[in-house]
Parts: structure tokens; C-alpha cells; sequence
């Protein structure tokens, strides 16, 4: 499908937002732009590109029936929790992206956002990992902020456990918000497209996930559910992972076509 090329941005952290990105995975030394062809899918494991990205852009690009080129950007880093992806003024905002109604998406009782911006149980990890604040949102989006782009994919996996509805409705809001602000791409037709992350009643990503993407909740989202494809493996580490991506991938080009192609549903 030479009509898709795909641009996977390399594991990278900054203190402060970045300029360029500093590699791409991939990469030739004709263009860091990949086409769709199998010479251009690494072998390893986490490798590129994202194939959650990839069989959502292959769905839509079979759909238009291959006439309409598509691009895809991934930047993704394994057990990573939302907090580095937010960028300073994200992380400081208690306003849930500008007042999106999250607890009307969350069972009564739900936790709320925590006082502090940055998580007792993300310092954690970003000790042993060497992370900081803010720093992919720095080293890996704010770089590419600068393309004109119809849609953003969030897919994440287990590393917000911890959170309660409340919390990740909260900064996931706070993030969708601002990557299409000023700071971001500055424009806020863009689509913010995510998946639900687990079960549980009060959980991240949880049972009142769906009600983030209504009225008063999130600007323009849309939500697809991938419950039902996750499995875990003996050792459980895969738990809260959809194993069958290019279900996933389907049922976020199914949500797109009716959010940006404005198709039925």
C-alpha cells in the first residue's frame, strides 16, 4: 500500500520542548518516512510502526478505496504513564482541559485528581527509567507540532493502573485539550480519538469511560471500546493489552469515519 507512509519518531526525552525530532525509527538515509511495503516493518519486539496506527490508517485507506494518501506519525514508549505525555501547563491544570465534566462520567465517590501534578507512583518509575516531567511530550510530540494533522490516536496500556476515573478522565482531558491548543497543533478540529484501557467501575479507562466523549465532556473526542480483545498471558503481562491489533486499529477507523469522514453510524 504505497499509498500510506509512516513516520515513527525514536525513544527520546527533553527537559524542555524540542525543535526537531532527534531520529526516526526506520529511517533511511533518503527520508524518514517509511512506505507501506514489508521491507519497511521492523522484527522486534515494540518495534515500528505502531500497529494499532498502522491497521487504523489501513482501514481508512482501503475504505477510500486507496485513491486518498494517508500519513501516520507514531510516538509511543512501552510502560509510560500519561503524565509524561502532558506538557508543563497540562500537568498544572485542575480544570480537566478547560472544564470537560469528567465526573459525570465517574461513579460516585470517584478519587479525585491528586494535589500534586506528578504522581507519587509515576516518580517511580521515571527514577528507575531516568524520565522527567513532561519529557516526551517535549521530546517526542512538541517537535512534530508544526504538521497540519486530522486526527489523534491515544492507546494506552496498564501504566495509569493506579488512577482512579476521576483522575485519568481528568488528564487525559487536560492532554486531548492540549495538543490541539496553542501550544500544540493550535487547532481544534482536530479529532482526539481514544480507546477504553480496562474494566473496573473506578478504574483508569474504566466502565465510565464512554460518557468522557459526550456533552460537556471532552471537545470532539470519540471512544471505541477494545475490552473484549484483551488477554492475558500466563505471566500476566500483558494485562490491559489488546492483543488483536488490527481489531483495534478497525474499530478506531470505524469511529473516525463517523467523527472526521461524518459517515452514519
Amino acid at each position: 500500500f504505497p499509498g500510506i507512509r509512516m513516520l515513527t519518531v525514536d525513544t527520546n526525552t527533553a527537559t524542555t520542548p524540542l525543535e526537531d525530532i532527534a531520529r526516526a525509527k526506520g529511517a533511511t538515509s533518503a527520508s524518514s518516512w517509511l512506505t507501506s511495503t514489508p521491507e519497511s516493518f521492523g522484527s522486534a519486539l515494540f518495534g515500528y510502526p505502531s500497529a494499532i496506527c498502522y491497521y487504523t490508517a489501513l482501514h481508512l485507506h482501503q475504505h477510500l478505496q486507496t485513491k486518498v494518501p494517508i500519513g501516520v506519525v507514531a510516538a509511543s514508549v512501552g510502560g509510560s504513564a500519561i503524565e509524561f505525555w502532558l506538557s508543563d501547563a497540562a500537568r498544572a491544570d485542575k480544570t480537566c482541559g478547560g472544564g470537560a465534566n469528567i465526573s459525570a462520567a465517574c461513579p460516585a465517590g470517584s478519587k479525585p485528581p491528586p494535589l500534586s501534578a506528578f504522581r507519587a507512583g509515576v516518580e517511580a518509575s521515571a527514577k528507575a527509567e531516568g524520565w522527567t516531567p513532561s519529557c516526551f511530550w517535549n521530546a517526542m510530540v512538541h517537535p512534530v507540532v508544526k504538521m497540519t494533522i486530522a486526527a489523534i490516536i491515544w492507546d494506552q496500556g496498564e501504566a495509569d493502573n493506579a488512577h482512579s476515573c476521576l483522575q485519568w478522565g481528568c488528564n487525559l482531558a487536560s492532554l486531548g485539550q492540549s495538543w490541539r491548543g496553542a501550544d500544540g497543533f493550535n487547532d481544534d478540529t482536530i479529532v482526539f480519538s481514544y480507546d477504553q484501557m480496562r474494566p473496573g467501575i473506578d478504574a483508569a479507562g474504566g466502565a465510565g469511560l464512554p460518557q468522557y466523549a459526550e456533552p460537556g465532556g471532552i471537545p470532539n473526542s470519540i471512544f471505541t471500546t477494545r475490552l473484549d480483545l484483551q488477554t492475558c498471558l500466563p505471566n500476566g503481562t500483558s494485562a490491559g493489552h489488546a492483543v488483536r491489533k488490527l481489531e483495534v486499529g478497525r474499530r478506531l477507523a470505524l469511529a473516525l469515519r463517523v467523527a472526521l469522514l461524518k459517515e452514519a453510524p
